[in-house]
């Protein structure tokens, strides 16, 4: 269905959301022996890999098995063999989970987006209702302005209308 945000969205069946939570929770539980735990601060103190420097740490564990004789002695070759397949493995997953990841977003932001600019105009509407002394109206009016504190009171205290719909 294409809505205000002028993109195509199709409600998700209950039963596909629960299989997908079924998923994820499957795959935390299948992962969650692996995991580490890092502070925000460790993560940003720590030397990270790219896909620029995948090339070099390749060449190296290469080099490492070719000419072992300038491991330095500090080094264990079989710790970065196994820090290496850890690396590889979560690549793997990341290349398929980051794309569905961002499309879950996008659907998140797009459903979100139409949500939103339907309950502006929902909110705008019930405000005139209430400015006219529609019955009902002003209770839910007042409920609905609490989104908006610190607004001023009648005077322009509202949001601005939704944008007209893009298609």
């Amino acid at each position: 269905m294409s809505n205000a945000s002028g993109f195509i969205i199709h409600p998700i069946p209950p039963a596909v959301v629960a299989a997908v939570k079924q998923h994820y929770t499957d795959i935390n539980t299948l992962l969650s022996p692996y995991y580490t735990t890092m502070t925000e601060e460790q993560k940003q103190h720590t030397v990270k890999i790219s896909d620029e420097t995948l090339p070099f740490t390749d060449k190296t564990k290469s080099y490492m098995v070719t000419h072992p004789q300038f491991l330095p002695p500090y080094v264990s070759a079989t710790e970065f063999d196994d820090d290496y397949a850890v690396m590889k493995s979560a690549i793997d997953i990341l290349q398929i989970g980051t794309p569905v990841n961002k499309n879950i977003d996008n659907l998140r932001i797009a459903g979100g987006s139409d949500v939103m600019v339907a309950a502006l105009a929902y909110y705008q509407s019930v405000k005139r209702a209430s400015e006219m002394g529609v019955p009902g109206a002003k209770s839910i009016y007042e409920d609905l302005r609490k989104r908006f504190p610190g607004a001023p009171d009648e005077d322009g205290g509202t949001p601005p209308p939704p944008p007209p719909p893009t298609r």
